[in-house]
């Protein structure tokens, strides 16, 4: 193995290493989110159980197999805002896809609930679709105080501004 791949492996290594282990948030929280943190929301649909989810940016986590089933899950987690970005997605002990820098990105905002669209692991390649209607639907069913409590922006690749058309005065709901 070539100096350069035995560095770039160390290097990965020493990267998760850093991070640390998050749940996703089941219930309404009964504390206010800290100042300059956000919350992120993000979908999963997997058609197999992954092991973890890892993510870089202002603070380095991961997620594990508890949050990461098989099926379709909504991810709520209490993050720094900041800048960040899916690193991999762990679908084994032996089996990880790790995603080029780019189209990965996104960020949290601080005061507010930043959805980042669905991540798909069910084909030839993961994608990272915008399903925000649905995203809606699933914080007024499981988190309405914090809809109430805080705004919801579309973070992820490229732009939309369904949320703030939804909460404009006068919007059809």
């Amino acid at each position: 193995m070539s100096i350069w791949k035995c560095a770039l492996l160390l290097s990965t290594s020493v990267l998760f290493a850093c991070s640390q282990q998050v749940r996703t948030i089941k219930h309404a929280p009964n504390t206010a989110l800290a100042v300059n943190n956000g919350y992120l929301l993000l979908s999963v649909d997997s058609s197999v159980n992954l092991e973890q989810l890892n993510i870089s940016g202002k603070k380095s986590i991961f997620l594990g197999a508890a949050d990461l089933a098989k099926g379709n899950h909504y991810l709520l987690v209490d993050l720094p805002a900041g800048e960040y970005q899916i690193d991999s997605v762990k679908l084994s002990h032996w089996w990880r896809l790790q995603l080029k820098p780019g189209y990965w990105n996104f960020s949290v905002h601080p005061g507010q609930i930043s959805y980042i669209g669905e991540l798909q692991l069910k084909g030839q390649a993961p994608e990272l679709e915008n399903r925000a209607s649905m995203a809606l639907q699933y914080l007024e069913k499981e988190h309405a105080a914090l809809l109430r409590s805080y705004q919801v922006r579309y973070s992820g690749p490229g732009s939309d501004h369904y949320f703030e058309y939804v909460a404009a005065p006068g919007a059809a709901k």
